[in-house]
């Protein structure tokens, strides 16, 4: 069974296991935080003298196994990952226990700040949507149909709008958490699958308001939550057959594609970039929503992880972290300042699918801190732990 976490404020340590194997060798290596959590999509760069012989990145349990015919050449690894300083190990300096320590950086996230009309409309490429179709086609299609257990951190309050996406410094709240594959909204209460909500309704509809009022996330309108617990919708059909696909930019590793609606779909749309190393897997997405009004400004981003089940024949697309945000008003009190945004920040997700859509732990969605200061959440957290080991 695989799960997924991602800690940024958190040394991590790489496990790595006889770099000084013979030729043919297959060399383990495990990067986990320093609670000894698994951190995926860790970039690992083998290099010889003078050029780069192989590159892996971590499983969603923070796992990667290096299989070269060149052992006898490598001279050193580097170890990368989003908001860390990137750390070059030489291969003769690897500690006795194999433990390796990468240092937290504070780094910017750049966001997603063009207009649609200098994003979008623009021109179905065969090549493009042939890259992201390819990638798609490696994950499971039932991701949406199971009830999941996850561990999580989030964090978020209001912001100016040049600090959208710096999150970096956001101060988290550890939870428990479960949930099932139906969506409601503030019009209906029957559960339905996201693809189902979305052909019909878009990527927007009422939101859920309990008790004369909604969440944080929602005022004008209700959202998918494409930034942790929809992640996998990026590698739906029903996202391919909503969007017109362009080559953005393009490295040796690593290809970014521009996504726009193309006019298939009823309601709200959205519009951004995904990046996905070719053949392999994806790697990222940003987005913005556009509404009718009441517009809100609202946009996300996630960076994703694979999730395989023992029973599971294709991994699931998953979200390792995510960020959601929306204008704190529909208005600009002070037009010669900046607006204010009021985001959502979701880190160190570690994921449990269940088997089917049915909760083993609770009805509806579930939230409670972690560790939880209730009686009820004592239960739930015991019933979370006790599914979490069984497969």
């Amino acid at each position: 069974m695989r799960s997924s976490s991602v800690s940024r404020c958190a040394c991590v340590a790489a496990l790595a296991v006889g770099l000084t194997r013979p030729v043919g060798a297959q060399v383990p290596i495990r990067v986990v935080d320093a609670d000894g959590r698994a951190i995926p999509a860790v970039r690992i760069d083998v290099v010889g003298s003078a050029e780069l012989i192989a590159v892996d990145t971590t499983s969603a349990r923070g796992f990667a196994v290096l299989s070269s015919d060149r052992w006898t050449e490598v001279r050193r690894l580097s170890l990368s990952h989003l908001g860390f300083q990137t750390l070059i190990v030489q291969a003769g300096d690897i500690p006795a226990d194999g433990v390796i320590h990468l240092q937290p950086e504070a780094t910017p996230i750049e966001g997603l700040t063009v207009e649609a009309g200098e994003l979008c409309p623009i021109a179905d490429d065969r090549r493009a949507r042939t890259l992201w179709a390819e990638i798609a086609a490696r994950y499971s299609a039932d991701t949406g149909s199971r009830a999941w257990l996850a561990y999580l951190s989030l964090g978020g309050g209001v912001v100016g709008q040049d600090h959208v996406h710096r999150t970096s410094d956001v101060k988290t709240v550890n939870y428990i958490a479960a949930g099932g594959p139906g969506t409601i909204h503030g019009r209906d209460y029957t559960p339905r699958s996201l693809d189902d909500r979305i052909s019909d309704e878009g990527y927007a509809w009422p939101p859920l308001v309990i008790g004369g009022t909604t969440s944080g996330r929602e005022s004008a309108w209700g959202y998918p939550q494409l930034d942790w617990v929809h992640a996998y919708h990026f590698a739906s059909p029903l996202f391919g057959t909503l969007h017109d696909f362009a080559v953005e930019r393009e490295s040796e590793h690593q290809t970014t594609l521009i996504f726009c609606g193309n006019g298939e779909g009823s309601g709200a749309t959205i519009h951004g970039t995904i990046s996905l190393v070719p053949g392999d897997r994806l790697v990222s997405a940003e987005w913005r929503f556009e509404t009718p009004d009441p517009d809100e400004g609202a946009g996300g981003a996630v960076w994703f992880a694979s999730y395989t089940g023992a029973r599971d024949e294709k991994p699931h697309l998953v979200a390792a972290r995510g960020l959601f945000y929306r204008h704190s008003g529909t208005s600009v009190p002070y037009p010669d300042r900046p607006r204010t945004y009021r985001r959502a920040v979701t880190t160190g997700i570690r994921w449990r699918l269940m088997t089917s859509g049915e909760h083993p732990c609770n009805t509806g969605l579930s939230f409670f801190p972690n560790p939880p200061r209730s009686a009820s959440g004592v239960l739930f957290a015991k019933c979370v732990a006790e599914h979490w080991e069984r497969e």
